[in-house]
């Protein structure tokens, strides 16, 4: 059994485990809601009991269903790579999140489609539109200097680029209890020796992050990066090598459709 195999093994029990346990609670307390409204000394107390509880419970299943439509949403961009499956099961999210809870996931969601559209100078725009947003938390923060670092490396904004790397390096001296270390950060000293012209640097950070616990969006970027690294040192042969990985793993993703590879020329074709 191959190290993917059995992540996925692992997964599937977790997500199965979490499924019970909920079941299990939301049980529970319809139970607990029959008990006290039964007790009840009279039928307008009853009455209140259920209806309080009735209530309760169909809000809460409905948040239940809108997370599983953004897990749905998330899972379509992240682990099959499919822009145009995302972006419907997005507008399915919208349409039925009346009380716009998820609008703050929405806003992070639509930087990543724009990335990975290849629309790198619209995303940084659609950032600062929304600055005040991903400055709010520093979670928020992380994935704000993050997409950056990224639009910077395509646009080849190097300067600009390395300012958000290092934005980004000093998050390192948080406590993680701050905030979620989303991305690696020898993915990140990556793109920082790759902007700084130390390829070879860049290559041996890039390939210290554990490709078997990277989604496949995530495994795309990874092998884009080491493709530009390694054709910054002419090594076409391994230029060729991470471009097939990327291609198969990448699906609809700009870097994985709009990048030729021919004699010893890579060449793109974003914006």
């Amino acid at each position: 059994m191959t190290k993917n195999n059995i992540r996925s093994l692992f997964w599937s029990g977790y997500s199965l485990t979490k499924l019970i346990v909920k079941v299990f609670i939301y049980l529970v307390f319809i139970f607990y809601i029959l008990n006290i409204s039964t007790k009840a000394n009279n039928l307008s107390t009853q009455l209140l009991f259920f209806i309080i509880g009735g209530l309760v419970l169909i809000g809460s299943l409905y948040y239940e269903y809108l997370k599983y439509l953004y897990s749905n949403m998330i899972e379509a961009l992240t682990r099959r790579c499919s822009i145009t499956d995302a972006e419907v099961k997005k507008i399915n999210l919208i349409n039925r999140d009346f009380f716009n809870g998820f609008n703050g996931s929405i806003i992070i969601f639509n930087s990543l489609l724009l990335i990975d559209k290849g629309k790198y100078e619209e995303c940084l725009s659609y950032m600062e539109k929304n600055y005040d947003f991903f400055h709010g938390t520093l979670d928020y923060l992380f994935i704000y200097h993050h997409n950056r670092a990224y639009c910077h490396l395509f646009l080849k904004n190097y300067q600009a680029g390395i300012t958000d790397c290092t934005n980004l390096l000093e998050f390192k001296n948080i406590s993680k209890k701050k905030y979620s270390p989303l991305f690696s950060f020898d993915e990140i000293i990556g793109i920082k020796y790759h902007l700084e012209g130390l390829h070879r640097k860049a290559i041996r950070s890039f390939k210290k992050v554990d490709i078997n616990r990277l989604n496949e969006r995530e495994k795309t970027y990874i092998y884009y990066f080491i493709s530009l690294a390694y054709r910054e040192l002419h090594d076409d042969s391994k230029v060729g090598l991470y471009l097939k990985k990327l291609r198969i793993s990448g699906n609809e993703l700009a870097i994985a459709q709009n990048t030729n590879y021919k004699g010893g020329e890579l060449n793109e074709k974003f914006q």
